[in-house]
């Protein structure tokens, strides 16, 4: 097994006026494994995350102050298997999803009195998700008694594509050879 990780961050930041500041944010992260046994295919996942961001953050007269941030995300996965099963039986893999989402957030505070502070906000979210998987697996030959042979192999493929808001959010799922979820 030969796990490896790594993580990249990124900021700058501008004061635009006294009480204005505006800052962006980058952050990257991969995640990559490795994995064979003697006599079993190779098998190797991939997990990455991409994000960007703004955010400006305001003291306004009178103690108001609010933060406003907008960015964009993209998660993948990725799974890739080749290989033979005690040099017969044969395995192809590939599976590979990702997922986009954009945000944006804006805060506000406002001071009441000295003991009372007002806070309000709102978010909107808006993502897609897609995917692409195939699988190939052959089974082992059985022979019956009357001479004949049964030669099994299993497989299949699936695509797909879904785009949400922050209540649609939903995967899109494909369903496989005998009802199996890919």
């Amino acid at each position: 097994m030969f796990p490896r990780y790594h993580d990249l961050a990124a900021k700058t930041e501008w004061t635009l006026a006294p009480g204005h500041r505006v800052s962006l944010h980058a952050l990257h992260a991969l995640d990559t494994l490795r994995f064979q046994e003697k006599g079993e295919p190779a098998l190797h996942s991939r997990y990455a995350s991409d994000s960007l961001w703004l955010r400006w953050r305001a003291e306004w007269t009178g103690g108001r102050a609010s933060e406003t941030v907008v960015g964009h995300s993209r998660l993948g996965w990725r799974r890739d298997g080749d290989g033979y099963f005690d040099q017969r039986l044969r395995l192809l893999l590939h599976d590979d999803r990702g997922l986009d989402l954009a945000t944006l957030r804006s805060d506000w505070s406002l001071p009441v009195s000295p003991r009372l502070l007002v806070r309000a906000g709102a978010a909107a979210q808006r993502g897609s998700a897609d995917y692409a998987s195939s699988l190939l697996r052959e089974e082992t030959v059985i022979r019956g008694a009357g001479g004949g042979a049964q030669r099994g192999a299993g497989g299949g493929e699936g695509r797909g594509r879904g785009t949400g808001g922050a209540e649609e959010g939903k995967h899109p799922r494909q369903r496989g050879p005998r009802g199996g979820q890919k």
